[in-house]
């Protein structure tokens, strides 16, 4: 039956409906009223007869009148209000926000004392909270499924539901201004069927109005509230309502729902924020998954969870482990591709929840690999966990895994079942490490694990619920990113360069002797009876040496004394019984500040900073007014920028990234930094002779180990420079580029531009990369892909591609873009030249040469001699008369990572760190020595006119 016409009527004022006006529609009021007090009655006091049978039908109808009455007076009948007597002890008298009487009855019935409070109009956030915990005390002394049952039946989730939409905007604001409170309410209105309630207010957070005359809240708090709230619903769900699949569901909700947010830019982020613990949590509890749940969910929902994941970051952790546990394709890949990225100084850095978890990760990935028989892939995995995390955790969880599945290959061990399938049958010797491949990559992130619910922060209740809710949840932030190194960035054809890092491990302190109750006096090698060292020692000796390591016999307190001192290694000969003192080079290290404009990268990150400070360095850091790093709490030294030229110890390291300011005066200190004169760039000899005339040595970061945050950026340009060029066919050159805050924010900005161009031009542009095979090369390919270009739009060019030498018409007329991410130390033919380029066939627009030897008498790309920069990103090229086809213009930046100043600090800073941590041995470090031996040639070239 279709709902009276006497609830339609239009207001007659603001307030109140207009009376009946005829004796029909009397009559349907008097009928509706006396239907809805009917079932109130029946409700309360049952009759055992079946009379009830006989009620009106049209009632049970949701958009008949009798409904809507019966539901609104149900609402009004149920409320403490028009229920409860309030108690004349309801005023609160203690902490707990209770009087004396609702104490004793809070134990037994902390429902009735909420009920109690509301009719006083007493809620407050103590109360409410102290309400909640009891009544799940008194749930959890049910066992099974009867914890739920109880919670059911008490309806304290119905009851405060109730309250809160009956509440004005101050007391909504209170609910959520305790994390403790929505953490425990939430589980009983999961157990209650109220999720559609909990979406509806996870909504209403994010669209920071809670309702009521003041309901608004600030975008700091929705944020807070909001993840927070989402992660508490997502755990109450599995452990109290239909479980994983049910939360899986109500999270890709989560993820639909509109976000009011006063800044769109930061909208990506604002998202990753809220969704990313959660998403976190549901992959630890896929692992935990006892109940086969995984089995029953949907792989749409599944595939769209990893897909949501997919589009932070391609690199992080959390999408390295989502795909272990695909409900019907669980696959290993992705977290074998980040084992072989991971920075080894960044898993030092996690905290030890983190590595457990990792490790626990790795035995899920193990397991697969077994399963799909990929046996050299959990051998690696397997000796992967033993070696990098030492840790109790690490060994014996990836030591019990090596171990079983080694049982499971018909006893074999992984690494001689592995070999046997290629086709070696020799075992291999059972200690022998396996090894470590380390082709670390660009930006990933982890997400970390959020505090406990009955962890958080209770709040004074003096405070007012709009402070309240700013400072209630103290909540652990994502990390930002970066958990990755590079070593090495370009693809290097002269195979004579020096290698990109040097695998020689820092030698390790002398230990103690085996037998410490003879002590050896560390000036004469004498023992205290007077006796010498070689007879009182006995066989202290043979002991001191096991395993190839002397021992010296001295305290590690006077060795660290001695250090203090003079820069010295020391040891004990256990043939003349004396102490050796070997000096050590400078464990000073001075970062100085970057001066070339919007240099905002850093060769020290905080984090490196402090490992060499942990190692014993001694490390000075200019301020910067570019630098995208704050370092003062990391305790080095701070002193003016550009200090070092005057106060800088002579035997500092001078570390830096870029080239010096231009001046000619000596240089007396070793500088560590990509000088730009190794290659005959212009003005090479003057740069360079400034290090000889002073005394000083250069030890060239590029042949060191390379910029590698250049892979990305240089190719992100191009396209955008390719998109630039369809919108603006008059010829405006592409404007200036500002740094990314990361990686993601700067695929998104080329993905707009791309889609703009392809509107244009109907089709994605054709990008050919030469160099495919190195890290540039790949990070070049990797971002074209991740913008959304096909694969079979990318030509990849390596060695064999370009061996026969160019000019290369394929450059020239097969690709709209083309990245050169090769530098070379000989002269070869140019990959294009100004014939090529006159081809009436010619369909290349964007040239990006990523080496930017513009300079370079061996440059490949000899079409332009202008180096560009950020402020103007292209130039173009000039073209002969009878030339066709489109514009053409070069971007040539030499210092691209700039564009992602944090990520490729930290990137560079990391795969730089091992190299650094020898210093203190520079002589006898294969990578110094070798940076040194380099220097000297170069110099040895120079007219000796400019080297005094």
């Amino acid at each position: 039956m279709k709902g009276s016409s006497l609830f339609k009527f239009s207001p007659f004022a603001k307030i109140h409906q207009p009376l009946p006006r005829t004796p029909r529609e009397s009559a349907q009021l008097l009928n509706a009223l006396t239907s809805s007090f009917r079932r109130q009655l029946d409700r309360e006091y049952p009759s055992s007869s079946s009379s009830s049978a006989n009620n009106d039908e049209t009632g049970d109808n949701p958009l008949s009148s009798v409904h809507a009455t019966d539901k609104h007076l149900r609402t009004i009948l149920e409320n403490p209000l028009f229920r409860v007597t309030p108690s004349n002890a309801a005023s609160p008298a203690h902490q707990s926000g209770l009087g004396p009487l609702q104490e004793q009855k809070l134990a037994t019935e902390p429902m009735t004392v909420f009920d109690e409070l509301v009719a006083s109009g007493s809620v407050n956030k103590t109360a409410l909270f102290n309400c909640l915990r009891a009544q799940l005390v008194l749930a959890s002394a049910h066992t099974g499924d009867g914890v739920v049952d109880a919670m059911k039946k008490s309806k304290a989730g119905s009851k405060i539901v109730s309250w809160w939409y009956a509440s004005d905007s101050e007391s909504r604001k209170m609910l959520f201004t305790i994390r403790s409170s929505t953490v425990t309410l939430l589980k009983f209105m999961v157990a209650e069927g109220l999720q559609k309630t909990a979406m509806a207010w996870l909504a209403m957070l994010l669209n920071r109005d809670l309702g009521g005359t003041d309901g608004r809240i600030s975008e700091a708090m929705a944020q807070t509230v909001a993840r927070n709230f989402l992660l508490d619903l997502l755990k109450a769900e599995i452990q109290y309502g239909e479980g994983l699949v049910s939360a899986m569901r109500y999270y890709l909700e989560a993820s639909r729902l509109p976000i009011s947010t006063d800044y769109e830019l930061g909208l990506v982020q604002y998202k990753k924020a809220l969704l990313m613990p959660a998403a976190g949590f549901l992959c630890r509890a896929a692992m935990e998954d006892e109940q086969s749940q995984l089995k029953q969910m949907p792989l749409e929902m599944y595939d769209e969870y990893v897909r949501i994941i997919a589009s932070w970051s391609l690199k992080s952790l959390l999408l390295a482990c989502v795909p272990l546990f695909h409900p019907t394709r669980p696959d290993a890949t992705r977290f074998v591709q980040f084992t072989e990225r991971i920075s080894r100084v960044r898993l030092t850095t996690w905290p030890k929840t983190k590595k457990e978890n990792f490790v626990l990760y790795a035995i899920t990935a193990i397991r697969i690999l077994v399963d799909q028989q990929k046996f050299a892939e959990a051998s690696y995995l397997a000796r992967f966990i033993q070696e990098n995390l030492p840790e109790k955790i690490g060994q014996d969880s990836a030591s019990s895994t090596f171990d079983q599945t080694e049982a499971e290959v018909n006893g074999k061990s992984l690494e001689d079942t592995a070999r046997e399938a290629k086709g070696d049958s020799r075992p291999r010797e059972r200690d022998q490490a396996l090894p470590a491949e380390s082709v670390p990559d660009p930006n990933q992130s982890s997400s970390e694990g959020t505090k406990s619910a009955e962890d958080s922060k209770t709040v004074d209740p003096s405070t007012s619920p709009e402070q309240a809710l700013a400072g209630a949840v103290t909540e652990a932030q994502p990390p930002s990113t970066a958990d990755t190194a590079q070593v090495g960035d370009k693809q290097e054809h002269n195979p004579s360069s020096a290698p990109v890092n040097d695998d020689k491990a820092v030698p390790e302190e002398p230990t103690e002797p085996a037998r410490k109750k003879q002590k050896i006096n560390e000036g004469n090698g004498v023992v205290k009876n007077g006796q010498p060292a070689s007879t009182a020692a006995g066989d202290s000796t043979s002991n001191a040496t096991r395993n190839g390591e002397q021992k010296s016999g001295r305290s590690k307190k006077v060795k660290d004394a001695v250090k203090r001192i003079v820069h010295t290694d020391v040891n004990f000969s256990s043939s003349t019984h004396q102490l050796n003192f070997t000096v050590m080079s400078s464990n000073k290290i001075w970062l100085r500040a970057e001066t070339k404009p919007a240099e905002a990268r850093s060769a020290l990150t905080p984090t490196t900073c402090k490992a060499l400070m942990d190692a014993g360095f001694e490390v000075t850091v200019e301020r910067s007014t570019q630098r995208i790093f704050d370092v003062v709490q990391i305790g080095a030294p701070l002193v003016e920028e550009g200090s070092w030229v005057k106060d800088a110890p002579k035997d500092a390291y001078i570390l830096g990234l870029k080239e010096l300011p231009e001046d000619d005066f000596p240089l007396e200190h070793v500088h560590i930094s990509f000088a730009h004169c190794y290659k005959q760039q212009a003005g090479w000899e003057k740069v360079l002779s400034r290090w000889p005339r002073g005394g000083g040595t250069l030890l060239d970061l590029e042949f060191l180990t390379d910029d590698s945050g250049r892979r990305v950026a240089g190719s992100a340009l191009a396209v955008k420079n390719w998109a630039w060029q369809l919108t603006h066919p008059e010829g405006e050159p592409l404007p200036g580029e500002t740094p990314y805050a990361n990686q993601d924010l700067l695929i998104e900005s080329v993905k707009e531009s791309l889609e703009s161009g392809k509107k244009q031009s109907g089709r994605p542009p054709k990008v050919l990369v030469i160099g495919a095979l190195g890290r540039c090369g790949k990070g070049a390919v990797q971002l074209a892909k991740d913008v959304g270009i096909p694969e079979s739009d990318i030509i990849q060019w390596d060695m064999e591609e370009t061996k026969k030498g160019g000019p290369f018409r394929e450059i020239v007329e097969d690709a709209d873009i083309f990245i050169n991410c090769i530098y070379l130390s000989a002269k070869i033919p140019p990959f294009v030249d100004t014939e090529t380029l006159s081809s009436p066939n010619r369909r290349l627009s964007v040239i990006c040469d990523v080496s930017a030897d513009t300079t370079n008498p061996n440059n490949p790309i000899p079409v332009y001699s202008i180096t560009t920069t950020f402020d103007k990103p292209t130039v173009t090229v000039p073209l002969s008369e009878r030339a066709q086809g489109p514009p053409l213009s070069v971007i040539s930046i030499d210092h691209l990572p700039s564009l992602l100043p944090r990520e490729s600090s930290e990137m560079f800073s990391e795969a730089l760190l091992p190299s650094l941590l020898q210093l203190k041995d520079r002589k006898n470090a294969r990578v110094w020595k070798q940076a040194e031996d380099l220097f000297n040639d170069k110099v040895a070239n120079l007219p000796e006119s400019i080297r005094a």
